[in-house]
């Protein structure tokens, strides 16, 4: 009975003090000095300390550490805690022997794994360096931001570069993982970049969507001329070549800025279609040879504010022309449909198109624009309308039908 009503207590002492780890570390620890749980967080406590910079009560945190060690000497945590104050101290010898000891127990400890890693990298030991970080990245994904600065050094070995490139291709969640953490610095994003055109080379597939993050963060950084040699160099070779992509719709889009995207919007579906769709949905059916795709823009009589589907491009300065050939379903639009391109960034339009809701067959449409020779390094092409209030009599209704696209420059 007397060791029922023991082993009753410690279970409530290690209840209570586990219940009061997240809003007093300490007073956990006191209710009851054999909980790991809250000897644990005690000890973190005091190491976040240490790491926003106040000064460390050495002798303190070394007895409480010590005492979770003859408690639980199998404990990984207290060993990388320990080797935390020692390193901080400067005894980094010290400090590496308890993180590989800490290693033994538990090949996953994270500060253990995160140290070992910052060593390896300074004593140049790159093939354990990158055991370290692929663990990381496996086991720990929380933490992985953590290890960014470490990554410029490691992977400016060209061995080093290799291997993490080679493992990390191997699953979707490693190359994402990677590829987002190099491209979040200026610093490493130009290695971001290097990577997936290696990846692109050896013919990895199912990259699209690291692609498309990397060309909008070089985009968001000021990067243009690599943005668009990255799209260039990795782009569908089955959509037709021209200085807008995919101007015939004939591929799915790919989610790149330099590629159509546009995004689920309330009063519109947007979809590309086959031409056969088109001749159905007319009034005034097309040629029956008429093949291939279109973008389809139907507006489900509501009010709409349309600045939706659109497209960057890289224009030289100079002169140019833009060519659009559209059709229309029962189209109903209170204010005029546009298709412009404008400097990206800027207000103004450098030229636009309007629809006509009355053609009776597919019509083109064309104009010429100028790009000017400075501040505008990149071109958005866009579909949209202006001044539209909320108004219940602005509803849009029927179908505009984008047949093609293009940007020809007269001469060449």
């Amino acid at each position: 009975m007397l060791l029922c009503l023991i082993a009753s207590c410690l279970v409530l002492l290690d209840a209570v003090s586990t219940a009061l780890i997240p809003d007093s570390k300490e007073s956990a620890l006191k209710i009851n000095p054999l909980s790991s749980p809250a000897r644990i967080a005690t000890i973190e406590a005091e190491l976040d300390d240490l790491r926003n910079g106040r000064i460390l009560q050495d002798d303190e945190l070394r007895e409480i550490i010590l005492d979770g060690i003859r408690l639980s000497p199998i404990d990984a945590r207290y060993y990388s805690a320990l080797g935390i104050v020692d390193a901080s101290s400067g005894d980094q010898d010290q400090a590496k022997q308890l993180f590989a000891h800490s290693l033994e127990l538990l090949p996953t400890e994270i500060q253990a794994l995160t140290h070992q890693l910052v060593y390896s990298v300074q004593e140049e030991r790159f093939t354990d360096a990158v055991d370290h970080l692929e663990l990381i990245a496996r086991r720990w994904p929380k933490y992985w931001s953590d290890i960014a600065p470490a990554l410029p050094v490691l992977l400016a070995n060209e061995a080093a570069y290799q291997d993490v490139t080679t493992r990390f291709s191997a699953e979707p969640n490693l190359r994402r993982m990677l590829v987002d953490i190099l491209s979040r610095s200026p610093e490493t994003l130009g290695l971001a970049m290097n990577v997936l055109l290696e990846w692109d080379h050896a013919g990895i597939s199912g990259i699209s969507g690291d692609l498309n993050t990397v060309t909008r963060r070089l985009v968001g950084s000021g990067r243009p001329s690599e943005a668009f040699l990255l799209f260039n160099l990795t782009r569908d070779p089955s959509a037709p070549n021209g200085y807008v992509y995919n101007g015939n719709f004939e591929v799915e889009p790919s989610g790149n800025p330099f590629d159509w995207s546009w995004q689920s919007q309330a009063g519109a579906d947007i979809r590309i279609v086959n031409r056969k769709t088109i001749r159905d949905a007319s009034t005034t059916a097309e040629p029956a040879s008429e093949t291939g795709k279109a973008l389809s823009i139907r507006f489900l009589d509501n009010p709409v504010r349309f600045d939706n589907v659109r497209q960057l491009t890289r224009l030289v300065a100079g002169n140019y022309t833009l060519s659009v050939t559209y059709s229309v379903s029962n189209l109903r639009t209170p204010k005029v449909l546009n298709l412009g391109i404008r400097c990206r960034g800027k207000g103004g339009i450098l030229a636009s198109v309007q629809f006509d809701t009355e053609v009776d067959e597919p019509t083109t449409l064309e104009t010429n624009f100028t790009v000017p020779p400075i501040d505008c390094d990149l071109q958005q092409i866009t579909i949209y309308n202006r001044n539209l209030t909320d108004s219940w009599k602005n509803r849009y209704s029927g179908t505009l039908f984008l047949h093609s696209v293009a940007i020809t420059r007269p001469g060449v």
